[in-house]
């Protein structure tokens, strides 16, 4: 039921992220930037960001890799079996090599450090 024929168009992102304020100021960029920011959840379970997931249909989730009880990796691989389509962008502070490459491995297609640089963050997801 995953319809992303248009995902050329579809910019709905959905954040994940435990920091209000850093999910406050993500949104003003992407909303800024003609992105739209469909939903924000800072809930550490799984079955709460699964079920936004589906409600949401974002094309684009960011997901802080330093969610308090949460399994980055395991994250991203629901995610993944639930919108295949879906793109994927870790947001952290510096990440290892390992860490990015286990991310990516786990179905994440980028990544962008924080704090976070406008032009850089609209790269990557240009990139997409």
């Amino acid at each position: 039921i995953w319809d992303t024929s248009h995902s050329a168009l579809n910019k709905n992102v959905l954040i994940i992220d435990h920091v209000k304020m850093f999910r406050i100021s993500l949104a003003s960029m992407l909303n800024a930037n003609d992105y739209k920011v469909v939903g924000e959840v800072w809930s550490p379970d799984e079955s709460t960001i699964i079920e936004t997931l589906l409600l949401k249909a974002p094309s684009i989730i960011t997901i802080d890799y330093n969610m308090p009880e949460l399994s980055c990796g395991h994250l991203i691989k629901r995610i993944k079996t639930t919108a295949p389509d879906a793109k994927i962008v870790i947001i952290s502070e510096e990440l290892s090599s390992e860490e990015i490459s286990a991310m990516l491995r786990a179905g994440a297609n980028d990544f962008v450090t924080k704090p976070v640089q406008q032009i850089k963050l609209l790269a990557v997801l240009k990139g997409l």
